[in-house]
Parts: structure tokens; sequence; C-alpha cells
């Protein structure tokens, strides 16, 4: 239980890396609606694992926070893990001006490189703190 803060970290340094093919997935799954067929996804099959590995590693990251937040003392480092996270995708989600940019070509939405640098340095430091505990 003391090293799972180090494989999130981990995966916080993978999604750091591979942002752009995570967001480029995200972006064709809400331009789907329930009237059309899902859209074609070009993914080579790298891709396919890196996107596989990503989704697990977010769902345990999830409950691991749901996890520490039955806990007095780690309440409010998993809140704010929760909170970071959603700033995050919710930049993207609902394009917000500042704080995300649209691929020209594609219509991909990244989240801005001032706000994935914030996230990952507090996400970090706050795993850091859990895993020194």
């Amino acid at each position: 239980m003391k090293y799972l803060p180090l494989i999130f970290i981990a995966a916080k340094i993978f999604y750091f890396f591979n942002y752009r093919i995570i967001h480029r997935f995200e972006t064709k799954l809400h331009q789907h609606s329930s009237d059309t067929p899902m859209p074609e996804l070009f993914l080579s099959p790298l891709e396919k694992k890196f996107l596989l590995m990503y989704l697990t590693s977010d769902i345990l990251f999830l409950a691991y926070c749901i996890f520490l937040m039955f806990n007095p003392q780690t309440w409010t480092p998993a809140f704010l893990l929760i909170t970071i996270d959603c700033i995050l995708t919710g930049s993207c989600f609902f394009k917000i001006n500042g704080a995300c940019s649209v691929d020209s070509r594609d219509g991909t939405v990244y989240p801005a490189i001032w706000l994935r640098y914030l996230c990952f340095g507090a996400s970090i430091y706050i795993l850091l703190n859990l895993y020194m505990k």
C-alpha cells in the first residue's frame, strides 16, 4: 500500500508524455453522437496499447483516491488529486478559452501547456507527500 503512489507517479509521467494520443482518442469519442455510427479511430497497435494502459491506470487512480478519502488524514490530498484531474479533463471537455488549444487539422482539443505543467507538478507533489507519510 505504501508504494501505490509511486505507481501512480509513473502513470502521471506516462500521461504527461503521451497526452496527444489520449486527447485525440477522447476528442473522437466526444464527437460521437448516438445517431451516427462510431467514428473510425486510426490508432496504431502501439497507440491502442498506450490508451488501454492509460485508461486502466486512470480507473485505478480514481479508485485509489476514493479509498484515501475514507481516511481522515489522507482525505485532503485525495480530494485535491481528484480536483486536479477534473480541472485538466474539464478544460478540454468544455473547451475553456486559454486553458485548451484546438488543433486546426483534425479538431483535437489539447490542454494548454501551462495547465499541463501545473497539474502535473501538483499531482506529483501530492503523490510524493503521500509516499513519504
